[in-house]
């Protein structure tokens, strides 16, 4: 190695990706690391679990503008570190009363 060379930076097993929670009307961001081989099923069952009650009918998690599948992982998604994963939480849908 001389000089001026430059290391080649080799991909780290690990990413930090955060997930924004966009139905709750605040901006709410929660960091998680992850290797990039593991399912975010894990990931997504854990946010879900962090919502308030009245989101029991769960989330929807998005990255790209595409739905997120448990099955998947980071590097299905070539997600690299501070990627956003947004929640798009659901909530009971009260019919209206017919008039």
């Amino acid at each position: 190695m001389e000089d001026g060379d430059q290391i080649k930076r080799m991909s780290s097993m690990f990413v930090t990706v955060t997930v924004g929670f966009v139905s709750l009307g605040k901006n709410i961001e929660h960091a998680h690391t992850l290797r990039r081989t593991d399912k975010l099923q894990c990931l997504m069952d854990l946010c879900s679990s962090m919502m308030p009650s009245r989101y029991k009918h769960g989330c929807r998690f998005l990255f790209d503008g595409r739905f997120v599948l448990g099955s998947q992982t980071p590097d299905d998604l070539a997600q690299e570190d501070e990627d956003m994963i947004y929640s798009m939480c659901l909530g009971a849908f009260v019919q209206r009363p017919e008039m």
